[in-house]
């Protein structure tokens, strides 16, 4: 007996992704987007929020490291002999506050509300260095016994739509 074989036409293998598994994966990957679209929104609003308001501490830092320490090779408060500091205190929008430090120069902080900056002015300088912008406000007031001063400084810092602002105090107490 003979056992005949049949040949049985195979059919051609298919490449490829049937429309019902594309149809799942689009919704997978529907559903993953969906997701991450509102996360990376958020997190892009939080970081520029974030770099507002270190810009606005920053620029009122700068601004009081300036008075306190002085601009470029001048001296700051730190270094004011106490007898000459004068228009302390200062609270308005305008005022300035002159003082000579222990090198004998002539040296002042100036702040104009109206323009929202901070200037340095000494022999050097006559026109007046800008030593702080974005200042909203300021303020110079003697400490208890004219120990010292202490000063006060608010920044703002816009980005779009994003607004911060930032208050800044220290103390300068006289060595001398």
């Amino acid at each position: 007996m003979y056992v005949t074989r049949q040949y049985i036409e195979k059919t051609p293998k298919r490449r490829g992704f049937t429309m019902a598994e594309m149809m799942i994966a689009l919704a997978i990957m529907s559903l993953i987007f969906a997701g991450a679209v509102p996360t990376y929104i958020m997190c892009l609003r939080t970081w520029t929020q974030g770099s507002v308001d270190i810009q606005a501490a920053q620029e009122c830092s700068f601004a009081l490291s300036r008075i306190v320490y002085g601009v470029g090779a001048q001296y700051g408060l730190r270094s004011a002999v106490a007898s000459t500091v004068t228009g302390v205190p200062a609270t308005s929008d305008v005022w300035t506050v002159t003082y000579t430090d222990i090198a004998g120069w002539t040296n002042s902080f100036s702040y104009n509300g109206t323009n929202d900056y901070l200037t340095y002015v000494n022999v050097d300088t006559p026109a007046g260095a800008n030593i702080g912008k974005n200042i909203i406000a300021a303020a110079v007031t003697n400490m208890p016994s004219s120990l010292g001063i202490i000063i006060s400084v608010t920044c703002r810092a816009i980005d779009g739509r994003y607004v911060s602002t930032n208050t800044m105090t220290t103390s300068v107490r006289w060595r001398n």
